[in-house]
């Protein structure tokens, strides 16, 4: 059986788009007035329920599709054998940002960061050259009017590993982990905070997943139970990364955790150590735990077309997993955005499966998986492929609806 309901933010997303105030509209990217990334809008009450949280930009609601560009940065480092040394070239990240402009590509998601444990000395220990590269991208991106999302953590594992210590220490105030999550974060946003093309700050990537893991020592090979980590160790890091963030950059810009869909049975993992599906009020609760206050955004990644839910094992239709979601954002008084989509899918068909489901329930902001100049990263298309060429076609016809809907 098929749960059909859909909720009330879908509609409201489509009825107040462009409510910013745009009586004076200053140019968002030329105007050193205006203040620099997206951030959330509360717009009159549509209804009883009160004012709309809406993502913006500048002086303007913002709706838009875009692409996950992995290794953006982390591609521009190499790392010699010869001499045991990491090389930076910025030169493929400019490539690739005047190809996504060409491709009229508005917004980019990318790893700001490394994914191993052992590449982590690349910003440790070449700390001049790694920040001067990722600002040398975000002025080109500037130059280019293309926003960045930079994911600071993508591989929860990592950090833990390089300071030899259990997972859980990322929500251990006095780990090392901690701690270098804390110095990475402020050296991050301190580097980027002046740059317009820098849309929101993104904590890493799918930290959830990890989380409350009823087969934890399986999946870990350990009995240790501090590797098992908890959805409160996931949100005391995220709360900390918020308050890190706004130490430096004070401008409101957009802060989002970066999580993937959350499993079906999130709230049982945490309440009760069981894979039992999850009801949408449920849903609701672990979503509040996992978003804590400060983190303006919720940002999930969808791939599934329907998700069980509870307490029946129902399935719910793509269009009914975004309209619950936006409607759990609207009642924590946050936006909702996919921050990752799709990934292989056998025909332009399927993908716009995902896209019409997007400008029907009033989704702000969509990522497709992703795009890389190269091919060599999991699932990713190029701009030469046949299934490149579609999606760049789609991407420039779904946000030429958007950006009717929003005048």
């Amino acid at each position: 059986m098929k749960i059909c309901a859909v909720y009330a933010v879908g509609v409201l997303g489509l009825m107040i788009a462009g409510c910013a105030d745009q009586t004076t509209k200053k140019n968002y990217w030329t105007d050193s007035t205006v203040s620099p990334g997206l951030y959330i809008d509360f717009c009159g009450s549509a209804d009883e329920a009160g004012p709309v949280p809406v993502l913006s930009l500048g002086q303007e609601s913002y709706r838009a599709t875009g692409v996950n560009c992995y290794d953006l940065f982390n591609g521009t480092i190499s790392y010699d054998r010869a001499d045991s040394s990491f090389r930076f070239d910025p030169s493929n990240a400019f490539a690739a940002l005047d190809l996504l402009k060409a491709e009229k590509v508005p917004v980019v998601r990318f790893n700001c960061g490394m994914y191993y444990d052992k590449e982590l000395s690349a910003c440790i220990d070449y700390k001049e050259e790694y920040f001067v590269t990722l600002k040398k991208i975000a002025e080109y991106a500037e130059q280019r009017q293309i926003g960045l999302i930079p994911s600071l953590f993508w591989h929860f594992a990592a950090v833990p590993r390089y300071f030899g210590e259990p997972y859980r220490s990322w929500g251990c105030d006095t780990s090392r982990t901690m701690m270098f999550m804390k110095s990475y974060t402020r050296q991050v946003v301190e580097a980027l905070r002046g740059y317009k093309s820098v849309f929101a700050w993104e904590f890493g990537n799918e930290f959830n997943l990890e989380s409350d893991l009823p087969n934890w020592r399986e999946i870990y090979k350990t009995d240790d139970p501090y590797n098992r980590m908890t959805a409160d160790d996931v949100r005391h890091v995220y709360e900390m990364f918020v308050q890190t963030v706004r130490e430096v950059d004070t401008t409101g810009r957009l802060i989002c955790s970066g999580n993937a869909a959350l499993r079906p049975s999130q709230y049982h993992q945490y309440a009760e150590n069981s894979w039992t599906t999850d009801t949408p009020e449920e849903y609701e609760t672990i979503t509040r735990i996992l978003n804590p206050e400060g983190m303006s955004a919720i940002s999930e990644h969808v791939y599934d077309k329907e998700k069980k839910i509870g307490p029946h094992d129902s399935l719910l239709s793509l269009e009914g997993q975004l309209s619950l979601a936006q409607d759990v954002a609207r009642s924590l008084g946050k936006v909702y955005y996919v921050g990752e989509f799709a990934g292989v899918l056998p025909a332009e068909s399927d993908y716009r499966l995902f896209y019409d489901a997007f400008v029907k329930t009033g989704v702000p902001l969509s990522l497709v998986w992703n795009f890389s100049m190269k091919g060599n990263i999991e699932h990713s298309f190029t701009a030469d492929s046949d299934r490149g060429k579609y999606i760049f076609a789609l991407i420039r016809e779904y946000n030429e609806e958007l950006q009717k809907q929003n005048k």
